[in-house]
């Protein structure tokens, strides 16, 4: 089944009916594949995922800077959600890595991070540190306690 890519044009119901997960309910899960864009590797991550789950995101014009792709895995109740170029933002995209990384971490059932390990400081203290002291945060409050 094709990719799309998840932008404001992409009407988003008629691609879950056209692909037929509509009717599970929620009984499908979401992978997210975070991270590449910027670097050569990139064709590797999409033929681990087009492997993996028989999804059709291989077929990218490269390269691919900013971009939130959906597709379906082939033979499984699994949404495929690719978040491209976070590994090394420029200032002016920071918005947008902010909003993709915050939508990755809110929707997902597993995320598959795909940097290089000179790249994971620097998406550590851009990205998931904020994340972790909102949720350090929202526990001190005492925001998870049931009542």
């Amino acid at each position: 089944m094709r990719a799309v890519s998840f932008n404001r044009s992409v009407d988003l119901r008629k691609q879950i009916e056209q692909w037929k997960l509509r009717n599970t309910q929620l009984g499908y899960r979401i992978v997210t594949s975070f991270g590449g864009g910027y670097t050569y590797d990139s064709k590797n991550k999409y033929l681990m995922l087009d492997q993996l789950f028989g999804t059709d995101l291989g077929n990218v014009t490269w390269p691919v800077k900013r971009n939130v792709r959906l597709c379906p895995a082939k033979d499984a109740n699994i949404l495929v959600m690719d978040v491209e170029g976070v590994s090394k933002p420029s200032v002016r995209d920071m918005d947008f890595e902010r909003k993709a990384a915050l939508l990755s971490l809110a929707v997902s059932d597993i995320i598959i991070f795909h940097f290089f390990p000179v790249d994971v400081n620097n998406v550590v203290r851009k990205f998931m540190l904020p994340f972790v002291q909102v949720t350090n945060g929202l526990l001190r409050q005492g925001a998870f306690q049931s009542k």
